[in-house]
């Protein structure tokens, strides 16, 4: 990035100077040869994708980890309910784990995989 003075500034280097805030670019965006400030700007394009794409990674990972949206917190909140019942028993017709539902005849245990599978067991 061009800076007062004609000096660049790019967002590696603190990493590539170890710190001593010289762009080891700078250089090549002086040159006089438009193809090799190209080929210098792509670099640091290049690198600037690249930590980007690690901060997207570590935030979405932190997204998920928190929950991530609502319709992902429904199941976790599903999955954490789950935890503590006792084990389901599995389905006579397809051996699939089976629900808890509730019927206006009272409750009983349907298959999950209910409407392809239509097991059921009294409660």
């Amino acid at each position: 990035m061009p800076l007062a003075g004609g000096e660049y500034s790019c967002l590696n280097c603190s990493i590539n100077t170890g710190g001593s805030g010289g762009c080891i670019l700078s250089r090549w965006l002086d040159a006089d040869d438009a193809v090799v400030v190209a080929n210098a700007m792509l670099i640091i394009i290049g690198r600037s994708l690249n930590m980007l794409k690690s901060q997207i990674e570590a935030q979405s990972k932190v997204f998920e980890e928190t929950g991530g949206f609502s319709e992902r917190l429904t199941v976790k909140r599903i999955e954490a309910r789950e935890k503590d019942k006792p084990p389901s028993p599995n389905c006579p017709l397809c051996g699939k784990p089976m629900r808890q539902r509730k019927s206006a005849k009272g409750n009983f245990w349907g298959c999950s995989t209910f409407p392809e599978c239509k097991g059921t067991r009294p409660a």
